[in-house]
């Protein structure tokens, strides 16, 4: 399971000073096909945009090792309008994303523990 940190940041284009918003981003990812969407991939689509909605813009989701990819590859094959060290900056905190013991089974382990 990874945990992805959500934030907004600033981007700093020398004639382009707007918000990027990671939830916002990746909730356009899994919720906008221009292209189409195939059946096989809604379920990992809409899981994601599910996390997505429940969280706060500052706060974070837990993606399961799928969904995780399945976000990654859609991150990867989005065409952006804009070049800014800000999107670079995004895909690497998606892509190196902490693996994390199951949020729910970490404290059952816990108290197992104790």
């Amino acid at each position: 399971m990874k945990q992805i940190i959500l934030k907004t940041v600033t981007l700093q284009l020398e004639n382009l000073k707007e918000e990027l918003s990671y939830k916002k981003l990746f909730l356009q990812l899994v919720e906008v096909f221009p292209e189409g969407i195939r059946a096989s991939e809604m379920g990992d689509a809409i899981s994601i945009s599910k996390k997505l909605q429940n969280a706060t813009d500052d706060g974070s989701i837990f993606l399961e090792n799928s969904e995780h990819s399945y976000l990654c590859t859609r991150f990867d094959n989005h065409r952006f309008g804009i070049a800014a060290p800000e999107i670079i900056e995004m895909r690497e905190a998606l892509f190196k994303a902490k693996d994390v013991e199951t949020p729910h089974l970490a404290s059952v382990n816990n108290k197992k523990r104790a």
